[in-house]
């Protein structure tokens, strides 16, 4: 992942542009790209647009270009393909021939299903609002290979907050959150799963 080519871009007609747009093709993703890119422009806007979801990837896949994207200034993230059949099409002629939609299609008997890639950006997309805010977080851990425990906390624009945790570890661990203010929350969160907790305003 590489920033120079949107670096040239507003090096050269800065003035006509306001966003940047990053895709996930890269053989290891750095999202860590996305925060340099911020501290050399802090008013632009950054979203992933383009990652693929497919039967073919880890389950936990979708949650990284999620939350990996999120977690470096990016203010949302969108899967490549939303709908598909059950031969993960349509697609033009070289295209994508296992990335398979958010929600799939079964054409000849006209029903619908949705994947476990919906329902893992419906953790975002359902609990953290259009307004809601990333707040600065420790704790998260990745040992390398998928072994990793992460989380990110929100703060919505009515004061609510939304703390969503993905655990790819095989056995469940004890969370307990803290928050500046002295706050803490704490719960169980499931050997490989996604988890979003939904806590009240800051009380005081």
């Amino acid at each position: 992942m590489c920033s120079a080519y949107p670096q040239a871009v507003l090096d050269a007609a800065g003035s006509f542009v306001n966003t940047v747009a990053w895709h996930c093709y890269a053989e290891n993703n750095d999202w860590g790209v996305l925060t340099q890119f911020h501290e050399k422009n802090p008013n632009v806007a950054q979203y992933q647009t383009e990652c693929w979801t497919s039967p073919t990837n880890t389950w936990y896949s979708t949650i990284d270009f999620v939350m990996g994207p999120m977690q470096n200034w990016a203010s949302g993230s969108i899967a490549w393909t939303l709908g598909s059949d059950t031969n993960n099409g349509p697609h033009l002629p070289g295209g994508c021939g296992t990335c398979r939609g958010l929600v799939v299609v079964d054409t000849s008997a006209g029903t619908y299903s949705k994947t476990l890639d919906y329902y893992l950006m419906g953790q975002f997309s359902r609990f953290v609002p259009r307004g809601a805010t990333a707040l600065a977080s420790t704790g998260s851990t990745d040992y390398g290979g998928g072994q990793k425990f992460e989380a990110m906390s929100f703060v919505e624009p009515d004061g609510s907050r939304t703390v969503v945790v993905q655990n790819n570890f095989g056995n469940e661990v004890f969370l307990t959150v803290k928050f500046k203010g002295g706050e803490t929350w704490s719960g169980k969160v499931y050997k490989e799963s996604l988890t979003t907790w939904q806590l009240p305003p800051a009380s005081g």
